[in-house]
């Protein structure tokens, strides 16, 4: 049996029963409306169409199933969705509905969920790394903020691989002065997470957002956006 998404692959049985009794708590959530029909709008128009366009998914979908009781997600007035108990029986019919996004079942009968083996993700870690000459306590230093791509289960395990190569980043090695120089990293500034876990992500020719800062600056004619 094909499901359009939902997350059924992350639960399994413990008792074996008939689908249409074992029961189901789940999230509804409805379809959207298209981008392309909004942005045709006014603004002041396009919150109104899209309340509009839930409010009549949800009508299409409380018509196609009959429901003792349920919670909306959202409000009446705009939508999202409904919390409600499904028996198994029928979850691929439901999903499979044109008004419908998406199921996420929150809770099975006589089910647990699974534990899902965790997949390492390419983190980059900024870091600033200044050079320090021997003897040299004077005058204009060279830093380098410096970034590291690096396999980990979640951010703290990246900031702790790249901590473990700390000694190797700051080997000393002699100046044409025959000064001792050594790049020592001063801090460990932020962590971004790629979602990239293969190499072959790295092949696209779309290319791969490695770093993101996301910063404020004031608006200007320049830099509005002005359809």
């Amino acid at each position: 049996m094909k499901y359009k998404k939902n997350n059924l692959e992350d639960w399994k049985f413990t008792k074996e029963m008939n689908s249409s009794e074992r029961k189901l708590a789940v999230s509804i959530y409805l379809k959207y409306p298209k981008v392309e029909d909004i942005t045709q709008l006014e603004l002041n128009d396009r919150k109104r169409y899209r309340d509009n366009f839930l409010k009549k998914q949800l009508e299409a979908l409380l018509k196609k199933i009959k429901l003792s009781a349920f919670s909306l997600i959202g409000s009446k007035r705009s939508p999202r969705g409904i919390k409600t108990e499904i028996s198994l029986d029928k979850l691929a019919a439901i999903a499979k509905l044109a008004c419908v996004r998406n199921v996420y079942i929150e809770r099975i009968e006589h089910a647990k969920r699974c534990k899902i083996s965790q997949i390492l993700e390419f983190f980059c870690v900024k870091m600033t790394v200044a050079i320090q000459i021997e003897g040299i306590t004077t005058g204009m230093q060279t830093y380098e903020e410096r970034y590291v791509l690096v396999k980990a289960r979640d951010m703290e395990d990246a900031y702790r691989r790249v901590a473990k190569q700390e000694k190797s980043y700051s080997t000393a090695y002699l100046n044409p002065d025959c000064r001792l120089v050594r790049w020592k990293i001063e801090s460990y500034d932020d962590c971004f997470s790629t979602g990239i876990t293969d190499t072959h992500s790295f092949n696209e020719h779309t290319g791969n957002e490695i770093f993101s800062v996301l910063k404020k600056r004031k608006l200007n004619k320049d830099t509005s956006w002005l359809p």
